[in-house]
């Protein structure tokens, strides 16, 4: 006989193969890739170039000679790199040298120069590059929570599925067992009926009953093939892997007595559960990239105007070297210089750099709203949570003594039939509301089983999160006792800590 199945085996299977958190993982390694080349502006540039040419010159048909010849050659190094603020640094070493002939002197001209030179945007321009950069890694910071919230989505469903999967299978072992006593009390019945005890009309009750109990078996039946069904397509199994989950016998989570008390410090735990929700995390995270580019969008209706700035060191000189390199020996001069220019430029209209605004404008406010309503939401859920999970705990302690109450007296009853005190159809009566107060208490376990999900889901305490930066991109720890126990819940709420604790 196969092992029942459990809750773990189920998260566990469900999480591994769930649609929309191996999606969110993979947009995850897209927003990574995109931080990584928004990042790559700031790389160091290299450039070299060498040129070599020869020019013929005609001169007119009464010059001599007839004609003047160039050779040249010319040989560049260079760097650049963007800075902070949106400035860059250029920086470069050229070489280069002559040589006209006929000349008087065919010596060769060779020409060194070091530059270093910044281009300060002044006007616009400052916020562009730093807006991409600081956008990209705030949106990689948002991909990374909406994983973790995808994650949370998907606990919480899987753990749903399964209590009411368990709920079924409690409900057909109620109906099996109820079904078994019917069966019982036709046959006891018959024999009395055989030895003259008993009238047969009573036979006609007891089938009808009897009957009534095999049609409630079949429908549980069916239920808990439903439940079954729906368990592993939420664990990403096909229907012939589902139709062979094993029976669910985790207990259902006992009320705990500590409810009253984090009901009372329901607004504590509410704001505390604003700022450990990772939904809500990744809200924020993404009004800030959008606010960071909308600075850059501002940035970007203004006029263009540029400072550059550049010293230079050059050398000339004259020998016999190879041509373009500078010669070892010869006369030579050497001399700095600087400059600086200003550019200055302005769109006319400038559509589009006022439609980007608009929309970025637009996108923002989107934002807010959602972020608004998710808040909203999630206060209203933890206290929605955290009231069903007090009603039902009183519930299901006044429905426990109630059943025991029930099972009682279905046995007394059944003795004073015997006795000839009772009827049939106080029995059957007795019988019908011994097994609504199975099915009553068995709904209220379930609907606190998946409140106490939803409470965990809600206050964002499902995962423990990562760390260390290391792990900063994994879900975090989930310890499945969690989802059956306020453990955790009540120590935060003694101690004073916060509910979730901050990513690193």
């Amino acid at each position: 006989m196969a092992e029942p199945l459990s809750l773990a085996e189920v998260l566990t299977q469900g999480l591994s193969s769930h649609v929309q958190t191996r999606l969110q993982r993979h947009e995850l390694e897209a927003a990574s890739a995109r931080a990584q080349q928004a990042a790559g502006q700031y790389d160091w540039t290299l450039s070299t170039e060498a040129r070599q040419a020869r020019t013929v010159t005609p001169a007119s048909p009464s010059a001599t000679p007839d004609q003047t010849t160039r050779s040249s050659s010319s040989y560049r190094v260079g760097a650049e790199r963007l800075l902070g603020q949106g400035v860059r640094l250029e920086t470069g070493l050229e070489t280069s040298g002559v040589l006209d002939q006929p000349a008087e002197l065919p010596q060769r001209q060779h020409q060194t120069r070091l530059t270093l030179q910044f281009v300060v945007p002044v006007l616009r321009g400052s916020r562009l590059a730093r807006a991409e950069d600081e956008a990209a890694r705030l949106a990689w910071d948002t991909q990374r929570w909406r994983v973790r919230a995808t994650a949370s989505e998907a606990v919480l469903g899987l753990t749903q599925r399964y209590w009411e999967y368990r709920a079924e299978c409690a409900l057909l072992g109620i109906a099996t067992r109820s079904l078994q006593r019917s069966r019982d009390l036709l046959a006891s019945n018959e024999t009395l009926v055989k030895a003259d005890e008993k009238p047969a009309g009573d036979l006609v009750l007891l089938r009808a009953d009897l009957t009534d109990k095999a049609n409630a078996l079949e429908a549980a039946q069916l239920r808990v093939r439903e439940a079954r069904r729906r368990l592993g397509r939420s664990m990403g199994l096909d229907a012939r892997a589902s139709d062979r989950l094993p029976v669910a016998e985790d207990p259902f989570p006992v009320p705990s007595e500590s409810i009253g008390t984090l009901l009372s410090q329901a607004e504590t735990l509410k704001q505390r559960a604003l700022a450990a929700r990772p939904d809500l995390r990744a809200d924020a995270l993404q009004q800030q990239s959008q606010r960071a580019l909308l600075d850059a969008a501002r940035d970007a209706e203004r006029p263009q105007l540029d400072l550059k700035l550049g010293l230079s060191y050059g050398q000339a000189s004259e020998g016999s070297r190879l041509l373009g390199l500078p010669p070892l020996s010869g006369r030579s001069a050497t001399g700095p210089s600087w400059f600086a220019t200003l550019n200055y430029q302005f769109a006319v209209e400038n559509r589009r750099a006022g439609g980007r605004l608009r929309e970025l404008i637009a996108s923002l406010e989107q934002l807010q709203l959602r972020a608004a309503d998710n808040r909203e939401s999630a206060l209203s859920e933890v206290e929605s949570a955290l009231q069903t999970l007090w009603r039902n705990g009183q519930q299901i302690r006044t429905a426990s003594e109630g059943l025991s109450l029930y099972e009682k007296a279905v046995a007394q009853e059944v003795v004073k039939l015997r006795s000839g005190i009772a009827t049939l159809m106080d029995v059957i009566n007795l019988e019908t509301r011994y097994v609504n107060a199975q099915v009553g208490i068995t709904q209220l376990q379930l609907s606190h089983a998946t409140a106490l999900a939803r409470l965990r889901h809600e206050t964002g305490t499902l995962f423990e999160p990562p760390s260390s930066d290391q792990d900063a991109d994994t879900l975090g720890s989930l310890d499945v006792r969690a989802l059956s126990t306020l453990d955790s819940l009540d120590s935060l709420q003694r101690s004073g800590d916060p509910v979730g604790r901050k990513l690193p």
